[in-house]
């Protein structure tokens, strides 16, 4: 069971009919939100918030859903709701969007996970255990099971000119639905890869410390990147990549980026530190 704590000041409204939006299929969805232009017997015309319009061929039994508009004053303790949230300035997820759902869609799509609503933003399917006053806003605490009880974390350590070894930010991996695989990392555009991560200053420094030991330990040479998971019980150590990508989709090259060094300076040193190891 997993607590999280959010403020809802915009958007809440109670769902009428079962909404396949917030239940994560099990394969990456596509998504088009946008303004509905036009219906022509099965062919739908949406105007996309890029401006671009789609044509949706809706299935024979399609089902439509529709939203009830609520207030703040209408979530109590107990209701299952879905929240739609951004991390503000003062690292606490805001509510954007807030939905609370009717008695027999509780445990629809429960848990915690990357959202395409704005840049990285989260959904959260959630029981409320709490709701308190704020100056901004109600704050409201939910609690959920499964889902993303954790966030993945890589951290590159990188070796300089001179021997010595610098901790590179951390990463921080939300997986669109499920955990971090191939489908996660290549496939799901919503999957989010967050550099400089939005971890607490303790639990980076704890990131920091382990990935240089990690590095010692395995006798690394040049850089490497150690992957662990962020959970509340702690970090739990994953593995060590001697030669981590660096792809555009890898990690290590947007942890360089983090840093201020350039990918052709970063190549340049490592090939000398290369040249040095050969001479020895």
């Amino acid at each position: 069971m997993r607590s999280q704590s959010f403020f809802a000041a915009l958007f809440v409204a109670v769902l009428a009919m079962p909404a396949l939006a917030q239940n994560p299929p099990a394969s990456p969805p596509t998504r088009i939100r946008g303004t509905v232009e036009k219906l022509d017997g099965n062919a739908l015309t949406v105007k996309s918030r890029e401006g671009e319009e789609v044509t949706v061929t809706l299935a024979p039994n399609v089902t439509i859903r529709y939203l009830v508009k609520k207030s703040l004053a209408d979530i109590k303790d107990g209701d299952f709701v879905a929240s739609t949230s951004v991390k503000g300035t003062d690292g606490k997820n805001h509510s954007v969007e807030l939905r609370i759902f009717p008695e027999a869609m509780r445990g629809l799509g429960e848990g915690q996970y990357a959202w395409d609503l704005a840049p990285e933003s989260l959904m959260t399917n959630a029981t409320v255990s709490g709701v308190t006053g704020a100056p901004q806003g109600q704050t409201l605490k939910v609690t959920y099971k499964g889902g993303n009880a954790f966030r993945q974390e890589g951290r590159g350590v990188l070796e300089q000119l001179d021997g010595s070894l610098i901790a590179l930010p951390p990463v921080e991996i939300i997986p669109a639905e499920g955990p971090f695989d191939y489908v996660a990392k290549y496939l799901a555009k919503a999957t989010q890869e967050i550099c400089p991560g939005r971890f607490a200053p303790e639990i980076t420094a704890q990131l920091m410390d382990q990935a240089l030991k990690a590095h010692r330990a395995l006798s690394c040479g040049g850089y490497s990147r150690s992957d662990f998971i962020v959970s509340e019980s702690g970090l739990v150590y994953l593995e060590t990549n001697t030669l981590p990508g660096l792809t555009k989709a890898s990690l290590y090259p947007k942890a360089l980026k983090a840093q201020g060094i350039a990918f052709a300076d970063f190549l340049r040193d490592q090939i000398a530190l290369a040249a040095k190891r050969a001479q020895k």
